[in-house]
């Protein structure tokens, strides 16, 4: 870590503001800006729990979204 970089420290779940109800995989990437198959392969990966209604439909519940978010936290970028 260099001298410049500093450790990030999130503010509580509660603070931020994430969805208040369940939400599908198109309205949770349009509020995360991301792809829906992009949300589909965290979902293949076991990364990112859904709800399964049916068959077709899925449900993301906001804590899920907040765990997920929180595993996915990094304190550094990545350089390719």
């Amino acid at each position: 870590m260099s001298k410049s970089a500093q450790t990030f420290i999130p503010p509580p779940v509660e603070e931020l503001d994430y969805p208040r109800k369940p939400m599908s995989l198109e309205e949770l990437a349009d509020w995360l800006s991301v792809s829906r198959r992009f949300l589909e392969v965290q979902v293949e990966r076991g990364r990112l729990r859904v709800r399964r209604i049916s068959p077709r439909l899925v449900r993301i519940l906001p804590g899920d979204v907040a765990k997920w978010l929180d595993n996915a936290a990094t304190s550094e970028l990545e350089e390719a």
